[in-house]
C-alpha cells in the first residue's frame, strides 16, 4: 500500500509504550503525508491530553526514562507544525504540562525548571 492511504495507528497511550510512541512519532516526521496522518490521529484520539496524563504519572513515580521519552514525543509533535495541535498544547489547562515535558531533555544531566521560571515570571 502507498504511504497516502495508510492511517497512522497510535499505540495504546500507556507508560510501557512510551518508547514505541516516541519511535512512531519521530518516524512520521520524514514524510508530509505521514505528518498529516499523525496529526489527524493525535487530534481525533485526544492523544496529547492522554500523553499529559502519562507525564503526571511519570513525574509522580520519578520514571526518568518515561519523562525522557515524553520530551522526545512532544519535541516531535512541535515539529509537525500543526495549528490544531498547538491550540491543544497551548491551552490554559495544558501549557504548563507541555512545558513540564520539555524540562526532561535526555541530553541534559538535570531537568530544567521551565515551569518554576514561568510561575515566578508571572507573579
Amino acid at each position: 500500500m502507498s504511504d497516502s492511504v495508510q492511517p497512522v495507528e497510535l499505540p495504546a497511550c500507556e507508560m510501557g509504550r512510551l518508547e514505541d510512541i516516541s519511535e512512531l512519532v519521530n518516524s512520521c516526521l520524514v514524510s508530509p503525508n505521514r505528518k498529516d496522518k499523525l496529526a489527524a490521529a493525535l487530534e481525533t484520539q485526544h492523544y496529547i491530553k492522554k500523553l499529559l496524563n502519562l507525564f503526571h504519572m511519570c513525574e509522580d513515580v520519578e520514571n526518568v526514562e518515561g519523562l525522557h521519552h515524553l520530551y522526545e514525543i512532544f519535541k516531535s509533535i512541535f515539529l509537525l507544525n500543526k495549528n490544531t495541535l498547538f491550540d491543544t498544547m497551548f491551552a490554559d489547562d495544558t501549557i504548563f504540562d507541555v512545558v513540564g515535558c520539555l524540562e526532561y531533555d535526555p541530553s541534559l544531566p538535570q531537568p530544567k525548571k521551565h515551569r518554576e521560571y514561568l510561575r515566578e515570571l508571572a507573579k
